[in-house]
């Protein structure tokens, strides 16, 4: 199955050249760390290893909006590097540049963020009333509920992959960039439901192991930047694959 195949090449990208990986991660991954040290106690810190879904504490609500919007800032410093280094083999510096490219991704990225927000609300909106309606009718199930809510907001997510194909191309420096990753994605819905679901269930296994009793806040973040990593890698590998006409490995 394609899907597979581009998961495979997508986390191989990644595991074949760790020493690369880690030149990337080290400056933005140190300063995710150094802020969950500052912004979090040790208590607090444990509270970030809680089950997938849950609510943020109230007590640390407001500190772990601040510790996202971080995360995302981090994320889009890393994510030109990264591209350009799949794509053109461009070796990336000690740490990352603020180019032009990095700001063009950053802007389309929150373009991006805020489409999907529109998107996705009403969405769940609609996942949370059908819920109620059978928890209603079948009583409390919070399998049920979870389902309910959650596949239809699986189901947008191809919608929200086509619209970032883009975004390997403004790191580039590629002139309509966003709209040849969108074209070339043109009718792969299924495709891409399924790539978004193989992706859901790695990154969902591996949370599960981060939440285990007695690890270290340390793995939650390694966690965190595995994901995005991967996350990356099939973003710059659907570019390579549908615009560019490389092959799978």
């Amino acid at each position: 199955m394609l899907a597979f195949r581009i998961v495979n090449h997508s986390i191989r990208q990644i595991i074949c050249d760790v020493p690369v990986m880690l030149r990337l991660l080290w400056a933005p991954v140190g300063l995710h760390v150094l802020a969950v040290y500052i912004l979090f106690n040790a208590g607090e810190r444990q509270l970030l290893l809680r089950e997938f879904g849950d609510p943020f504490p109230p007590e640390t609500a407001s500190r772990e909006v601040l510790l996202l919007l971080l995360f995302f800032l981090l994320v889009m410093w890393l994510a030109v590097s990264f591209h350009r280094f799949i794509l053109r083999e461009e070796e990336p510096s000690v740490v990352p540049a603020l180019s032009h490219e990095t700001r063009s991704y950053l802007a389309r990225s929150i373009l991006i963020v805020v489409m999907a927000i529109l998107l996705v609300i009403p969405v769940a909106i609609s996942g949370a009333i059908i819920a109620g309606i059978a928890e209603t009718s079948l009583g409390p199930h919070p399998v049920v509920s979870f389902l309910v809510i959650t596949a239809p907001i699986l189901l947008v997510e191809p919608v929200i992959l086509r619209w970032s194909a883009g975004l390997p191309g403004i790191a580039l420096g590629e002139e309509n960039a966003f709209k040849k990753g969108e074209a070339s994605l043109a009718g792969h819905y299924w495709l891409l439901l399924w790539v978004t679901v193989i992706v859901s269930v790695i990154g969902y296994i591996v949370h599960l192991l981060v939440v285990l009793p007695g690890l270290p806040v340390l793995y939650y973040i390694a966690s965190n930047w595995f994901s995005t990593l991967l996350n990356l890698s099939v973003l710059t590998t659907l570019w390579g694959y549908f615009v560019e006409g490389r092959e799978l490995h």
